[in-house]
C-alpha cells in the first residue's frame, strides 16, 4: 500500500469517527477524530520520509484504524459482550495516532535525518537473499524487504509485551482481591486461567523478540560492512590512501566497528540507531500503559 492510499484510509477513518462523535458526543471521540485527521495529513506528507521511519508511520497508521474500529464498535454497542475483557484501552487508537504524528515531527531533526539516510541504504536494498522462518522452509526475498518485515514485527512484539504487562497489573489486583475475600474458586481461576497463559505469552514474546532482533542486527551489520568495504576498495581508494601517508591503519576493522556502533551501539549507554529507536518506543509505550493502569486502578481498586 502506498503512503497516499494509507493517508486516504486514515482520512476516511477520521471522517467516520467524527460522524460517530456527532451522534454520540464525547471528548475521547473528538480527540481521536482530530488526531486521526492530523495523522492522515502527516502520512500524506510523509511520502518523502526515509524508508526506516516509514515503517513506524505505516504500523501506527494501521493500528490507529484497527484499534479505532474496535473503539467505535464498543461505543456503538456492537462489540460482543462476551469479549469485553479483551477490549484495548480507549486511549489506544489515540496513542498510536499521536505516535505516528511524532515520528513525522522527529524527521525534521537534523541528527535523525543523517542517521536515517545511512540506514536507508540497507532498508532500500534490492539484493537477493534467502531466509527461513521456522518451521517453514527457506524462501527468497530482497534484503531490504526482509529487514522492513523484521522491524515491523519487532514493533508489534514490543507493543504486545507492554499489553501483557498491563494485563498482569490487573491480574495482581484481582488476585489479591480474591485472597482478601477468601474466594477460592476465583483465586485458582486467576492463577491458572489468567496468570499462567500470560506468563507463557510474555516469555515467548521475549524469546522471539530476542531472536528476531539478533538476526536483524547480524544481517544489517553484515550488509553494511560489505557495502562500506566495497566502497573503500572501489577505484583503488585504499591504494591512494596508502600513498597519501596518513595515519589511517586497518580501515576495514574501523569500518566493522563503526558499523556495529551505528546499528547497535557500543554498550548499554550508547545505543545505535536501532537500539535507541526501539528503546524510545518501548519507554513511550510503557509511559502510556502506566497512565492507563493508574487511571483504571484509581477508579476500580477494591482493596
Amino acid at each position: 500500500m502506498s503512503m497516499k492510499a494509507l493517508a486516504a484510509a486514515v482520512a476516511a477513518f477520521a471522517a467516520l469517527v467524527l460522524a460517530v462523535g456527532l451522534a454520540h458526543p464525547g471528548a475521547s471521540i473528538f480527540l481521536l477524530a482530530g488526531a486521526s485527521a492530523t495523522l492522515a495529513v502527516t502520512t500524506l506528507l510523509g511520502a518523502g520520509l526515509s524508508r526506516f521511519l516509514k515503517i513506524f508511520v505505516v504500523v501506527f497508521a494501521v493500528e490507529t484504524i484497527v484499534f479505532g474500529a474496535i473503539f467505535l464498535a464498543a461505543t456503538l454497542g456492537a462489540w460482543p459482550t462476551g469479549f469485553t475483557s479483551f477490549l484495548p484501552p480507549d486511549s489506544e487508537p489515540l496513542t498510536t495516532a499521536v505516535f505516528g504524528v511524532l515520528v513525522y515531527a522527529a524527521s525534521f531533526f537534523p541528527a535523525v535525518g543523517r542517521m536515517t539516510r545511512i540506514a536507508d541504504r540497507y532498508f532500500g536494498s534490492r539484493d537477493s537473499t534467502v531466509a527461513r522462518i521456522w518451521p517453514f522452509g527457506p524462501f527468497a526475498a530482497t534484503e531490504g524487504a526482509l529487514a522492513v518485515a523484521m522491524v515491523a514485527f519487532v514493533i508489534l512484539l514490543n507493543q504486545g509485551e507492554v499489553a501483557v504487562n498491563v494485563r498482569l497489573s490487573f491480574f495482581g489486583r484481582d488476585f489479591f482481591n480474591a485472597l482478601q475475600e477468601k474466594n477460592q474458586p476465583e483465586f485458582w481461576r486467576q492463577l491458572t486461567i489468567v496468570f499462567m497463559p500470560l506468563v507463557v505469552a510474555i516469555v515467548t514474546m521475549f524469546v522471539v523478540e530476542y531472536v528476531v532482533t539478533s538476526v536483524l542486527l547480524v544481517r544489517w551489520r553484515r550488509w553494511m560492512t560489505r557495502d562500506y568495504v566495497a566502497r573503500w576498495l572501489d577505484g583503488g581508494a585504499h591504494y591512494r590512501m596508502s600513498l597519501a601517508g596518513g595515519a589511517q591503519d586497518n580501515p576495514d576493522q574501523r569500518i566493522a566497528e563503526d558499523v556495529n556502533a551505528f546499528i547497535k551501539g557500543g554498550d548499554a549507554e550508547n545505543y545505535g540507531v536501532f537500539g535507541f529507536t526501539i528503546t524510545l518506543l518501548a519507554q513511550l509505550t510503557n509511559l502510556v500503559a502506566q497512565v492507563v493502569i493508574l487511571w483504571t486502578l484509581s477508579a476500580n481498586f477494591t482493596l
